[in-house]
């Protein structure tokens, strides 16, 4: 992924599991860049092995592709469900607390928000984590 001047997303490559985050009709279309349709300017990106992460200018997150474990892909918001779009993160924040960082390691990511909170989702076979996409919270 990468991300313009303009606060857009651009991708290119493979497509497996949704990760380009567009919906790509050929398999040669994976090889051309391509906009990844997101409500708002992008302010910052992530990326995992299959998944994606796009922080924007208000503080929300968009996300993209799935986690895997072991066995294979294991969704990303909902458990065996592939997000080939962006699909938005809502987060049980007090007074709307908004995002400001997004990290990803290879099957998971880690939101910062303004108020030092830290989420935490996806897989944590490898990473010791908290429990597969379970969106965990861990005040400062």
């Amino acid at each position: 992924a990468v991300l313009d001047t303009e606060g857009a997303v651009w991708t290119v490559g493979c497509n497996d599991e949704g990760s380009l985050g567009r919906v790509v009709g050929e398999e040669e279309e994976c090889f051309v860049p391509g906009k990844v349709e997101i409500e708002e300017k992008v302010v910052g990106i992530s990326a995992g092995d299959s998944h994606s992460a796009a922080l924007t200018e208000t503080g929300q997150v968009w996300v993209w592709g799935t986690f895997r474990d072991s066995s294979g892909p294991i969704g990303l918001l909902t458990w065996g469900q592939l997000e080939k779009t962006p699909v938005k993160v809502e987060l049980p924040t007090r007074n709307g607390d908004a995002v400001v960082k997004v990290a990803s390691g290879a099957d998971h990511l880690a939101l910062l928000t303004r108020d030092g909170d830290i989420w935490t989702l996806g897989n944590h076979s490898r990473y010791f984590l908290f429990p597969d996409l379970i969106l965990t919270h861990n005040c400062r």
